[in-house]
Formats: C-alpha cells, structure tokens, sequence
C-alpha cells in the first residue's frame, strides 16, 4: 500500500507540475493563456509518468559504476528514455486518434514532428533538475502522505478528479479520431482549438466557468456541427 501511495503521489504531483511549466513555456510564446495536452484539467500524464520512471531509475544501484558516472550514465538513459516516450505517445495519438498533440515538424532534425534534438536537450536539463531538486525527497514525500490521512484523502480526490477528466478527454479524442476520418487528415490540436476560439466566441452562447475548461465544450460542440455539415455535404452529393 505504502508503494501504492508514492507511485500515485509522484504521479500525480509530477502530472500537475508539468503542466505548470508547459502552460508557462507555451503562454509565454503564444502571448496568451494556453492549456496544454489533450486533458480538460490541470494535468500532463506525461510529464507524470516520465518522473516517475526517473524516480525508478535513480533508485537503482549500478554497483558496476560509482560516483559521479553513475549519475551521468542515469542522467543520459534517463533523456533517451524520456525522449522514446515522447515519441511513443505523439505516435499513438497520431496513428490511432489521428490527432497531432505537438509539432516540432519547424525543428532541425526532427522525426515525424515528435521528436527533436533540441527538445531532448531540454529533457536532459529537466533530469538534472529533477535529479538533485526534487530525487532527494521524493521518498519522504511519499512517507509523509501514507501517514497522513488527510493527505490521502486529498489524493484520492485528485486521483478520482483525473480519472473522470482521463475518461472525458479519451471520448473527445475518439470525436476528434472521427472528425479527422471524415476530413481525411491528421487534424493539429492545437490549431483546432485556435480555429474553434476564433469561430465560436461569437457564435457560441456565453457560458460560465473557467477558460480551461470552456474549450473543451467549444471544441465538441465546434466538432459535432462540421461533422453534420460533411453528412449534409455527402447527402447532398449522393442526391446529385
């Protein structure tokens, strides 16, 4: 149970984190608030898992390697890896949703616009600094939330939180995987959502809430009204 709680806690911790830092990279550049992924909440699972696989590996000891070429040879399997799941997650939300979550197609060899030495470079800096920032107490943090029981309360809601926002979001991908069938092409998500801001701020009606949590409705409803003018299109044309 106890190991149960740390996974969970880092996960989600790390979830939360990294989603911090892409709304700050992406905002920064776009010059306006950006929500990050696929997921209508305040979390990145890939950012999530990633620490957590970098929590593993620095558990373990490479009694072959000591000193600071252990940490090297950590830090540099660490980038690697984490560079293969990036990849790995952009490729099945390309294939099978047909839906492209990022772009570095404009990076200096890049593969597929997933991957990209640049972006692995900023992969190794996040492995150091998760290394000797966060590494040091990750255990005790783990520790501390077993013992306490508010604290698993709390992580409990979080956790049921994310697997609402994890099941709602999969179900707007599957829209969005249908969508791109009808247009036949890999539809760019962040652009979709670009082009439904610029299209539905006036034609939608206002509803209330957070802006986060807004364009996931947008989005949807953007979706289900293209997808009825193509079977009007379609109709038509048979018709013809």
């Amino acid at each position: 149970m106890k190991i149960f709680i740390t996974i969970l806690s880092i996960f989600l911790l790390f979830s939360f984190l990294g989603w911090c830092l892409e709304v700050i990279y992406r905002s920064i550049r776009n010059k306006r608030f950006i929500n990050p992924g696929f997921m209508v909440g305040v979390t990145l699972p890939i950012y999530g898992a990633g620490a957590l696989i970098l929590y593993l590996i620095f558990l373990i000891d490479l009694k072959f390697i000591t000193g600071a070429w252990e940490i090297v040879l950590k830090i540099i399997f660490s980038s690697i890896l984490l560079t293969l799941i990036e990849f790995v997650a952009g490729y099945v939300a390309l294939k099978v949703y047909h839906n492209r979550l990022w772009d570095y197609s404009h990076k200096k060899f890049n593969i597929m616009g997933l991957i990209c030495p640049e972006f692995s470079f900023y992969w190794t800096l996040l492995t150091i600094v998760f290394y000797y920032l966060f590494y040091p107490w990750l255990g005790s943090f783990g520790q501390n939330v077993y013992l306490n029981q508010f604290l698993i309360l709390i992580l409990g809601i979080s956790f049921g939180i994310f697997l609402v926002d994890l099941i709602y979001s999969i179900k707007l991908l599957d829209k969005i995987r249908s969508y791109a069938i009808q247009l036949q092409q890999t539809v760019d998500f962040e652009n979709l959502k670009r082009q439904v801001r610029e299209k539905t701020n006036n034609g939608l009606k206002r509803i209330k809430g957070l802006s986060i949590f807004k364009i996931t409705y947008r989005v949807s409803h953007f979706i289900d009204e293209e997808s009825r003018k193509i079977h009007e299109r379609l109709n038509k044309n048979k018709k013809n």
